[in-house]
């Protein structure tokens, strides 16, 4: 609905000659396991939207979620699982988990650095540069 109401706007300003007028809205979404061809289904768009699929995995990658999500404290459950993986895990597999922005990420880390054993690495858009290439470096064994 959004889009097509900024659109909307986009043409009424532009037709009107009005300056710095908003270009339509653009939805870019990026997703290690999102189902794309579900999310680019017709009925959910008034056209088609173009879909840009990029296979970047170098490791095998094995998917756990959970059956059911828990709403109150899905960050709280995440650490259940992390925990869980991490002393069960035959290898030395690395762990990625999806939050929603910074200080949730930050608080998520700050919980699991209690664990010595576990080489806990954040990412997300505002860290600087080398910060975020750090979260790429190989982790120490164990």
């Amino acid at each position: 609905r959004s889009v097509a109401l900024r659109r909307a706007e986009f043409e009424r300003a532009r037709a009107a000659g009005e300056p710095d007028v908003l270009a339509p809205l653009k939805v870019v979404v990026m997703s290690a396991t999102l189902d794309a061809r579900a999310l680019s289904r017709r009925e959910l768009w008034p056209a088609p939207p173009r879909l840009v699929e990029l296979e970047g995995r170098q490791h095998p990658v094995s998917v756990h979620f959970a059956r059911e999500t828990v709403l109150e404290d899905y960050a709280g459950a995440a650490l259940e699982v992390v925990r869980r993986v991490h002393r069960e895990a035959a290898d030395d597999g690395a762990i990625l988990v999806f939050l929603t922005g910074r200080r949730e990420i930050e608080a998520f880390c700050g919980e699991l650095r209690s664990d010595r054993t576990l080489d806990v690495r954040p990412l997300y858009a505002q860290m600087a540069l080398e910060a975020q290439r750090e979260a790429f470096a190989p982790t120490r064994a164990g």
